[in-house]
């Protein structure tokens, strides 16, 4: 069980506010000290074509249906997001629209939007749109969810087949996976795919980790805190950061966790012997191991 001085180091930007897994970790008893330390940052690319995609898309939707807009008329069963930048690359985009968004809202109002988790799920919630899939935990299982949708809701294009002949909008990064959209397509399901965002190095991470180590043992007999767990949450941020925490002389004796099986098994290409893997990607989930380890 984690004790009162645990430290888990977290390799992911700090939440806004109050972060979610802070919030988590405040709930134990005794409660972990938790550190972030981002290894990559996302940068959102030009929107733009993905707004005139939106567009042409409600238009379309509202002109087979003589005006009014209508799930069976969309172009897509649904929208994919995969990743908080996706779903904060879809609100930007609606942002960017302006006095244009209304038509766009109304259209994803009528057609699910698929997410692989929680905090995938919560900024599109807040606009009143509904969300399917963030119990998924991760993007093969999301495909799956995203199948079964296609098979019960079969369209006229298709004749009530159990193959839905239309396509479903994918959000991604440059570095995204093939998981989902190999997955789909063997199911018959079609992948309009857009990247919205980079994924950037963060190029500082070994300095940035022994800052924050050190201000978390401040006061203490060593100068750099040592920490319980270190968790990762992308198969990017295990390239970033490994090859800096080999170097560190606690490596070896603290427990790696991974968000995901994919992360997972990044670590284990690379050699590292992880501790446990979340069952989904949330926080708690990550609680779960971090007080029964």
């Amino acid at each position: 069980m984690a004790g009162a001085t645990s430290i888990v180091v977290l390799l992911k930007e700090r939440g806004v506010g109050a972060d979610p897994y802070e919030a988590a970790f405040a709930r134990a008893a005794p409660p972990p000290r938790s550190v972030f330390v981002p290894t990559i940052r996302p940068r959102l690319l030009d929107l733009s074509p993905l707004c005139d995609r939106l567009l042409a898309a409600a238009a379309a939707a509202a002109s087979a249906q003589g005006g009014t807009i209508a799930g069976h008329s969309s172009p897509w069963l649904g929208m994919a997001v995969t990743s908080k930048n996706g779903a904060d690359a879809f609100c930007s985009a609606l942002v960017a629209l302006g006095d244009r968004a209304g038509s766009v809202k109304e259209l994803f109002k009528t057609i699910p939007i698929f997410t692989v988790g929680k905090a995938t799920a919560t900024p599109l919630n807040r606009l009143g749109f509904k969300t399917l899939g963030s119990e998924s935990g991760k993007a093969e299982a999301l495909a799956d969810v995203i199948a079964n949708h296609a098979k019960e809701n079969p369209t006229a294009d298709d004749g009530g087949s159990s193959s839905n002949a239309r396509s479903v909008l994918f959000l991604c990064g440059d570095r995204r996976l093939d998981i989902l959209p190999k997955k789909l397509r063997e199911a018959g399901v079609g992948v309009d795919e857009f990247v919205v965002y980079e994924t950037l190095d963060n190029e500082r991470f070994g300095e940035d980790l022994s800052v924050a180590l050190r201000a978390e043992g401040a006061g203490e007999d060593v100068g750099e805190e040592r920490p319980a767990f270190v968790v990762f949450f992308s198969p990017s941020g295990v390239d970033v950061a490994v090859p800096q925490l080999q170097q560190k002389s606690w490596w070896g004796d603290c427990k790696v966790v991974a968000i995901g099986p994919t992360t997972a098994k990044r670590l284990a290409e690379r050699g590292c012997k992880v501790f446990a893997t979340a069952s989904r990607p949330d926080p708690e989930s990550l609680l779960e191991i971090v007080v029964k380890g």
